[in-house]
């Protein structure tokens, strides 16, 4: 039964803690896109919306932390691969 069970663990864990990531990316993205936007309205003497903004700065936030970790682990295979080929 363990054997059968292992697997599963590891799968919910890894899916938990890629969760808990977007969705602290998610918060602070709110949070500091309405702030800015709170910021920028007042100085631009626009209407502020905060449902507008916090939509907007929740789609950016999260395909910014999406865009980064893909590049992260591109770069991060280019780099294992010419280690491996200095190393022969």
């Amino acid at each position: 039964m363990r054997k059968y069970v292992r697997p599963f663990v590891f799968f919910f864990r890894q899916i938990y803690n890629l969760l808990m990531k977007y969705l602290v990316v998610g918060v602070w993205s709110i949070i500091l896109g309405n702030v800015l936007g709170f910021i920028v309205g007042d100085l631009s003497e626009q209407t502020y919306v905060p449902l507008n903004v916090t939509i907007m700065a929740l789609v950016i936030g999260e395909v910014a932390a999406f865009s980064v970790t893909m590049i992260s682990k591109s770069a991060d295979k280019q780099i294992g691969n010419v280690k491996k080929s200095s190393e022969n």
